[in-house]
């Protein structure tokens, strides 16, 4: 993957006026997590959910302090943080990971009988791709789902059959 924005750094803007103490703050606490800590997930379910990470949101190669995504995930879950809201049907938050990424190596163990993490690159996109579009029974994060849900410039029982694919396999 390619830097995006070349010699852009967000963080040389931390003494101007783009970011506040608050911003500092949580700038800092963030970039404290250690990105081999985990206390949320088991070890499979942390081998999944780096995976998972590198998958969904790819960071340069050459980036020599690399976001610690999974890390910053489990440390949420752990504390049992959350955005403050959750539709009544579905499962906790926490619960929804762990059918998620059950589900993630249920699906890479039909395609070539190893878990989610020990796919090539290519076939974790392509089962990510296929949990996407509907065509395995996964689903990713209710994150995406939400995304997917506003996003879709379709009528009411197009957005109902997306919510009834995405979580046929949480519910």
């Amino acid at each position: 993957m390619t830097d995006r924005y070349p010699g852009y750094d967000v963080l040389a803007k931390r003494n101007s006026p783009s970011w506040n103490d608050q911003t500092r703050r949580v700038v800092d606490e963030r970039l404290r997590i250690d990105p081999e800590q985990h206390r949320f997930f088991t070890q499979s379910e942390w081998d999944t959910v780096r995976a998972l990470c590198d998958r969904i949101v790819p960071q340069p190669a050459e980036r020599v302090n690399p976001v610690p995504l999974a890390a910053m995930l489990d440390e949420k879950l752990h504390t049992n943080s959350t955005d403050g809201y959750r539709d009544h049907r579905l499962p906790p938050v926490r619960e929804a990971w762990r059918r998620a990424l059950q589900a993630f190596d249920a699906e890479a163990h039909k395609l070539k009988h190893c878990a989610f993490h020990q796919l090539e690159p290519a076939l974790q996109i392509k089962l990510l791709t296929d949990a996407l579009r509907s065509k395995t029974d996964i689903i990713f994060t209710i994150s995406q789902h939400r995304q997917l849900y506003y996003q879709c410039k379709c009528s009411n029982n197009a957005k109902a059959d997306i919510s009834a694919r995405a979580f046929k396999y949480l519910i």
